[in-house]
């Protein structure tokens, strides 16, 4: 497969190969998309722990505050 690159982005894959962190453009490329597959399932995932979240009962503020306010007195000095 042949990509041709934006220059910003040439410039960055070819530093970063002349540094080392890389070995090839290919090494680079497949880190990239490892990289971005992560993310994708990070965001799924987080994408349906948010709307459990909002399916569930949740926990009135005044509750949650009182419950920090006990835990973590304003007074306490670290």
């Amino acid at each position: 497969m042949s990509v041709a690159f934006p220059p910003e982005i040439e410039n960055f894959v070819e530093q970063e190969i002349a540094s080392g962190s890389y070995g090839s453009r290919e090494e680079l490329i497949v880190t990239a998309v490892e990289l971005l597959r992560r993310r994708q399932s990070d965001l799924e995932h987080l994408r349906e722990d948010i709307a459990a979240g909002l399916e569930g009962d949740g926990v009135p503020a005044d509750q949650v505050f009182a419950q920090m306010r006990a835990k973590y007195p304003a007074d306490s000095t670290p």
